[in-house]
């Protein structure tokens, strides 16, 4: 008896929608992963409100809404507390990843 595999979902969130395009090509290349995109915060999490993903990629410095506020803000909701969240920057410093890591 064939299983019938479901493909990965990933919600890759960024302000610049070339940021966006080469994350979704990266994720095409490695293959059964669908990928859908949101330009800021509020629009990923009002998509994860009404969607399934099974991870979440997101910039960390956009405007509004910065990626640590989306990680914040993800891990308050009980449902996608335990969804993982890959943070992508540009820039580097020990207290972004100590932050990342306080609110994961």
């Amino acid at each position: 008896m064939e299983t019938r595999h479901r493909r990965k979902k990933a919600l890759v969130v960024d302000d610049m929608p070339w940021m966006r395009m080469v994350i979704r090509s990266l994720l095409n290349h490695m293959g059964d992963i669908d990928t859908v995109e949101a330009s800021d915060g509020y629009e990923a999490l009002k998509y994860l409100s009404a969607c399934h993903v099974d991870i979440l990629i997101c910039d960390w410095n956009m405007p509004g809404m910065t990626g640590l506020d989306v990680l914040k803000a993800v891990r308050q909701e009980l449902q996608l507390n335990d969804l993982p969240v890959l943070m992508v920057t540009a820039e580097y410093s020990q207290r972004q990843v100590a932050d990342a890591i306080k609110a994961a």
